[in-house]
């Protein structure tokens, strides 16, 4: 899915979160769009990712892509983990 131009995916979200600042962000994929262009992938776009929070600026430590936002109903949540990069848990 990750591989997929952003075109086909849209309607679907990502979550952003940053490890620096904690700031946690919703990325429609349709604003991806209108921004880069209906071509380049997930694979392309994600390692480009920054937080915005108040002058952070740091890649995120979790980007999962969603199908919807959980508290709406509809079809059930597909959540994928793009990037994982937080501690283990001790």
């Amino acid at each position: 899915m990750a591989r997929l131009p952003i075109g086909e995916l849209a309607g679907w979200h990502l979550m952003v979160s940053c490890g620096a600042c904690r700031d946690e962000r919703i990325v429609s994929i349709n604003r991806l769009v209108d921004r880069y262009g209906p071509a380049p992938t997930l694979v392309q776009i994600v390692p480009r990712l920054r937080c915005a929070g108040a002058r952070c600026r740091q890649p995120p430590i979790l980007v999962k892509l969603r199908n919807r936002f959980p508290v709406h109903p509809g079809p059930p949540l597909v959540e994928i983990f793009l990037v994982d990069t937080r501690p283990a848990p001790r």
